[in-house]
């Protein structure tokens, strides 16, 4: 019991984990590309994300009726209780996260494109952000 109360917890410290990583990396962008639109660009995303991430984080933490049953659903006819589908949902975050991942490592893009430098110097940058397609 104690391994599935465990399980849980981290499920719950791994999306909040995600989504602060992710925002991190917006903020750094933020403070490399001095840009309004996109600075608005990044402040968005960066809202979609928090919105995102405490949705599924609440949505992790309440996807059992009651929220024990998470843990004590394996002992059998002894509880009683339900869960909504998480495999649906594990899917659903899984895609949603794969659309904020590629959001954001092809948002800097077009600032290094604008950039005035050699095109030696373009093209490391480009390897440089792009390193999250490896």
């Amino acid at each position: 019991m104690i391994c599935s109360q465990l399980f849980v917890i981290t499920e719950v410290v791994y999306l909040v984990l995600l989504g602060v990583t992710k925002l991190a990396l917006l903020l750094f962008l933020v403070k490399i590309f001095p840009s309004r639109s996109f600075r608005i660009a990044c402040w968005t995303i960066g809202a979609l994300t928090t919105v995102i991430t405490i949705s599924f984080t609440i949505a992790t933490i309440l996807s059992c009726r009651p929220i024990s049953y998470a843990w004590t659903r394996w002992q059998g006819p002894v509880t009683k209780g339900t869960c909504n589908n998480t495999n649906l949902q594990t899917y659903i975050a899984g895609g949603i996260n794969v659309v904020q991942d590629f959001t954001i490592l092809l948002l800097p893009l077009p600032e290094v494109y604008k950039l005035k430098v050699s095109f030696k110097k373009k093209i490391q940058l480009f390897f440089m952000f792009g390193v999250g397609f490896m």
